[in-house]
């Protein structure tokens, strides 16, 4: 950028034809004259070269102030932008910690709601079932092998030992805070998750022997299906006390009929015992539900890891 040309610059005085006035005169007046035109054009030029100075200065100032401004906005935008990536970090970081205490916590749960359930069905049974009167079936044990595992297991999720693998490697070496951040957040994930993770099977088949388990609790109490008594469909009918017979010597008579009566009394008595004998269930179908209840228990939390 250049100063502008003078508006109009004075003209230079005429020397006539062209030459110089030879008297002093003439020549005093006529370099006063080209003074005055050449000071009249050094004002002018001064002037013009101010005011490009000041607009030039004027600009600077104005280009200088927008630079500053965009520097400040920019400047704020830097700073909120890293305030709220340490959110986000802070966030983050701490969902994946406190994964760890919800695992925890879950486990805790299945072990004191087993082993509460546990407790509270045996003193049912002890009271509905008496060792005497009206002992307990066999289909009873069912439910507690299956409440108990989940105790088992949701305590080998909280205490079993294992080596540790819970370390991983460090960030990568990069560039810039946000790359940094995101390296260093996902060390702390990955090992908040492994640390969750760990032995998570026993965790999810100790929540389904759990639900196997309630859901066994009122076998005890119904009868259904080739769970009845195997001692037979129907009643075996019950024989009549025998006759004397007649028309053979009473001696004979005698002990044929006493062994008569021995014979019906103790078929009699076999069909008492029968009845009065203890419900016995069917073993084919105990070790079903058995064999169900287990391939339920540790294969289906197989399933739920394969599908994430």
């Amino acid at each position: 950028m250049s100063p502008p040309a003078p508006d109009q610059p004075p003209e230079w005085p005429d020397a006539g034809n062209g030459t110089v006035p030879a008297d002093d005169k003439a020549k005093a007046v006529f370099t006063a004259q080209v003074g005055v035109v050449s000071a009249a054009f050094t004002a002018m030029q001064e002037r013009a070269t101010a005011a490009f100075t000041s607009d030039l200065t004027q600009a600077g100032d104005e280009a200088k102030a927008q630079a500053d401004s965009f520097r400040a906005l920019k400047a704020s935008e830097r700073t909120a932008d890293l305030e709220n990536l340490a959110k986000f970090f802070e966030t983050i970081s701490a969902l994946s910690v406190a994964s760890v205490d919800r695992g925890r916590a879950g486990a805790e749960v299945v072990q004191k709601a087993s082993a509460a359930i546990v407790a509270l069905y045996t003193g049912i049974l002890a009271l509905t079932f008496a060792a005497g009167d009206n002992p307990l079936p066999a289909r009873g044990v069912l439910a507690p092998i299956f409440l108990g595992l989940a105790v088992v297991l949701s305590t080998a999720y909280l205490a079993y030992m294992t080596r540790s693998q819970d370390i991983a490697s460090g960030p990568a070496a990069v560039a810039g805070v946000e790359p940094k951040t995101y390296s260093r957040l996902n060390v702390v994930t990955t090992v908040a998750s492994r640390i969750a993770t760990r032995r998570s099977y026993c965790l999810r088949a100790a929540v389904i022997s759990l639900g196997v388990g309630l859901a066994l609790i009122a076998l005890p109490f119904i009868t259904f299906g080739s769970l009845e008594r195997t001692t037979g469909s129907s009643s075996p009918s019950v024989p009549a006390w025998p006759t004397p017979a007649a028309g053979i010597p009473d001696a004979l008579n005698a002990i044929v009929y006493k062994a008569q009566v021995d014979e019906v009394a103790a078929a009699r008595k076999s069909v008492a015992d029968a009845a009065s004998a203890p419900e016995q269930d069917d073993a084919t179908v105990l070790g079903g539900i058995l064999v169900a209840g287990l391939v339920l228990t540790f294969g289906v939390p197989a399933v739920w890891k394969n599908q994430g």
